[in-house]
């Protein structure tokens, strides 16, 4: 299944997806003269969701088209992410891209990326 983010195929070839859950909120609560704790769950805090992959283009202009349309999601605002599975993530923020050097493959040019994004829900 292709990725897409806000419906756009912007992820490239190669690429991987991990959904990872944050730890949940609790409170925990220790009694003089009691052994143990008490947890109190507070809660799920969203996700953090890893992304690797690789923009390919004929050209060096396309792929620099390519990669500020990835960065132009840099922009604060939450889509939804639909991974390699086809699980559908909703409230998901772009916070950080990590392009890795531009490789030349003679009839194409690539760029490595690493991108981190903060799932609300």
């Amino acid at each position: 299944m292709i990725a897409t983010f806000n419906g756009a195929t912007i992820f490239g070839l190669a690429v991987n997806i991990n959904v990872v859950l944050n730890p949940p909120a609790g409170q925990v609560t220790s009694f003089f003269g009691i052994s143990g704790q008490q947890n109190l769950f507070g809660g799920l805090r969203g996700r953090v969701i890893e992304c690797e992959g690789l923009l390919a283009a004929p050209d060096v202009p396309t792929l620099n088209a390519a990669r500020a349309t990835f960065e132009s999601y840099l922009d604060g605002y939450a889509y939804t992410l639909v991974d390699i599975l086809g699980n559908a993530w909703p409230n998901v923020l772009l916070d950080q891209f990590v392009p890795g050097k531009a490789m030349n493959g003679g009839s194409a040019v690539y760029l490595p990326y690493r991108a981190l994004f903060r799932s609300l829900t």
